[in-house]
């Protein structure tokens, strides 16, 4: 009945989408009561079962738990894409302005879904352009068919994702003792609602 509901309010363009590229987003926290974006673990709606309507979810769902759907397409990649980079600038920034003294990123390791990139985008390399614009440091990656990273604090494998990690220099010395853990920015594409 909701996913019934939820198409006949899209777009026909996104009706179209949600035949291939449907998502359900499963609440980290059901007490919360606005879940923003990165508040949900984004799993495929793998079919549906004819008999009763129901869903099937690659993930295990609870009876009760809060549930978002989600279609995963380039503009809503572009923008969750560009929020995080933007989230990134503005706590640099704060650091900064703060005197933490935390020193500046030395490199990036991208962790981006092989399904992301041109397919995605229209565009090579979309996620590290924007990676290395937002902190101007090199970017060294590779394409996963499954990406760990974050989600309300918890660690999860992923799909049709980008995971960052952030190394920093152990003192503002210099980049050239890099710092062995990895600060993460979090998950890349979270697509977009459609509730």
């Amino acid at each position: 009945e909701a996913l019934k509901r939820a198409i006949e309010t899209l777009t026909p363009q996104q009706a179209q989408l949600a035949q291939t590229a449907l998502f359900v987003g499963i609440a980290n926290d059901d007490f919360k009561s606005e879940p923003q974006q990165g508040d949900f673990l984004i799993r495929q709606v793998v079919g549906v079962t004819v008999s009763d309507g129901s869903l099937v979810v690659g993930d295990e769902v609870r009876t009760g738990q809060r549930i978002r759907f989600h279609i995963r397409d380039r503009e809503g990649a572009v923008q969750e894409v560009e929020a995080l980079m933007a989230k990134y600038k503005r706590a640099r920034l704060a650091e900064m302005m703060g005197g933490s003294g935390k020193p500046p990123a030395a490199g990036l390791m991208m962790f981006a879904c092989v399904g992301r990139g041109r397919g995605l985008f229209g565009e090579a390399n979309y996620d590290s352009r924007m990676a290395y614009l937002s902190t101007g440091v090199p970017v060294a990656g590779v394409f996963c068919s499954g990406e760990i990273g974050p989600v309300s604090g918890k660690s999860f494998l992923h799909a049709y994702t980008s995971v960052f990690a952030i190394f920093r220099p152990r003192s503002p010395v210099g980049p050239e003792v890099a710092d062995d853990r990895a600060e993460s920015m979090g998950e890349g594409e979270k697509k977009e609602d459609v509730e």
